[in-house]
């Protein structure tokens, strides 16, 4: 086994970080669906910040109206992945808000 492949039980939670790639995330065994749920957000959650994250950072190096027009592409990417699930859609909306904050001020 790799230092990264882990079975997952009710007893042994999974260790996930930030700074992980999907394919770093441990393939589980998972005796739990609501964990293989949650994992999975997770998963999707991650690559959607580093996603926004690339977006963002190529933004700053663009002009005012650029970045504005990058920051409602967000807004409406965002917006339409509000729907997967409840879990998302509460992190989801609240990017939406900081989104709309800024172009607000704008």
């Amino acid at each position: 086994m790799s230092p990264m492949s882990r079975v997952v039980t009710s007893e042994q939670p999974a260790v996930l970080s930030t700074t992980m790639t999907a394919s770093q995330v441990p393939t589980a065994i998972v005796q739990d669906p609501i964990r293989e749920a949650i994992r999975q957000s997770t998963i999707l959650m991650l690559n959607t910040i580093r996603e926004g994250h690339s977006t963002i950072l190529s933004a700053t190096n663009a002009n005012h109206m650029d970045m504005l027009n990058v920051l409602k592409e967000i807004r409406d990417a965002l917006q339409k992945k509000r729907q997967i699930t409840k879990i998302k859609t509460l992190t989801v909306s609240y990017y939406i808000y900081c989104v709309d904050v800024v172009l607000q001020r704008h």
